[in-house]
């Protein structure tokens, strides 16, 4: 999946926009909206979008889960160097075990941190949701980009829109979940 950003000056250029993108076939499950008004969101039945779109959280489990598997091994294996372990099968399943409860601590510390640190998409918008404007946070296939951005673009020019880099994407910044 792909995922735009629509920044719109108001409610009614922000449903506008929400129903065409409907009309393309985009699921109401694809659009979310980051707004300051939490209550206008409830009353234009637009989906609020979750802190796992707004946050750095899956980004975040994910380097815990490899950089918590790795010191995990390493304990293991400094583990069985130095612990009277003398049977093979015993040096393996401390090496798993070891490993696994550094992926399981490595999420868990991660998205405790991920959680709190806005995603640098969104965070690059703030001022203006602060100001009163809508932030679209929208998936789509790689393959409708230009069908989507082409026709918002005409009907919509107040809206800004921007995609992620290819770049930002091997960061992991802006993709979101």
């Amino acid at each position: 999946m792909q995922r735009l950003y629509f920044l719109t000056p108001n409610a009614v250029s922000t449903v506008s926009i929400a129903h065409e993108l409907n009309d393309l076939c985009i699921p109401k499950e694809h659009i979310h909206i980051v707004c300051k008004n939490q209550v206008l969101l409830d009353k234009l039945d637009l989906n609020k979008a979750s802190v796992r779109q707004t946050s750095d959280l899956v980004q975040a489990s994910k380097r815990g889960m490899l950089y918590g598997a790795i010191i995990g091994a390493i304990a293991g294996i400094v583990a069985t160097v130095f612990l009277p372990v003398d049977q093979p099968f015993s040096i393996g399943l401390t090496i798993v075990a070891l490993t696994a409860f550094g992926v399981l601590f490595g999420i868990w510390a991660s998205t405790l941190i991920g959680v709190s640190v806005q995603d640098v998409k969104v965070k690059k918008y703030q001022d203006d949701i602060n100001k009163g404007s809508l932030l679209m946070l929208v998936d789509i296939s790689p393959e409708r980009e230009r069908e989507v951005t082409s026709l918002i673009k005409l009907h919509h020019p107040e809206a800004r829109i921007e995609t992620v880099s290819l770049s930002e994407q091997r960061r992991g910044e802006g993709v979101g979940a």
